[in-house]
């Protein structure tokens, strides 16, 4: 519709991500840099009053989306997790992109956090047990908290232009160019 709204929210999770990297066993980090962002995402949901999350996985397409990932990255919240992608292939997935015209967005070139550090060897059956034990070694809390309060949000119109690939997700330059 061509008056429609899609509220984005940005969240800032370089201090986070960077606690992650230097704290988390290289096959794990993938497993719990997800498990903070769901944490995130379910503190954001309860402040909008969202009643569920949704999230692009595709059962068995990455190491991080597994059953046993899904299980434990999912294993934070108590939050429904609705993932509409699930049982699609990437070809399904990419002629959905092209019928809703988004293909041309997934195509372009683009680092966010998960492609800028990919282990070589990310574990793909990771426990609940053993990812709670990782995150125990580091108090995470403080910026878990930091990331949800520092949370940008802005209404998405059909004439909005956010650079956020030639920003490259850096927050404060994206809004510094749009005020």
């Amino acid at each position: 519709a061509p008056n429609s709204i899609i509220k984005l929210h940005l969240v800032p999770f370089e201090s986070l991500h960077q606690a992650i990297l230097k704290h988390t066993p290289e096959a794990y980090i993938i497993t719990i840099m997800r498990r903070m962002m769901i944490r995130i995402a379910a503190r954001l949901k309860k402040k909008i009053g969202a009643v569920t999350l949704v999230t692009g996985d595709s059962l068995g397409q990455v190491a991080s989306q597994t059953q046993e990932s899904l299980v434990a990255i999912q294993d934070v919240t108590d939050a429904v997790i609705v993932r509409p992608l699930a049982t699609m292939d990437k070809k399904e997935i990419m002629d959905i992109a092209e019928t809703i015209g988004t293909i041309d967005i997934s195509n372009r070139p683009f680092s966010d956090c998960c492609a800028v550090y990919i282990p070589k060897n990310p574990v793909i059956r990771p426990s609940v047990s053993f990812s709670a034990a990782i995150e125990g070694n580091v108090d995470y809390e403080p910026l878990v908290k930091q990331c949800v309060a520092d949370i940008i949000t802005t209404d998405i119109r059909s004439d909005t232009h956010l650079d956020i690939v030639g920003k490259g997700l850096t927050i404060k330059d994206i809004f510094d160019e749009t005020a």
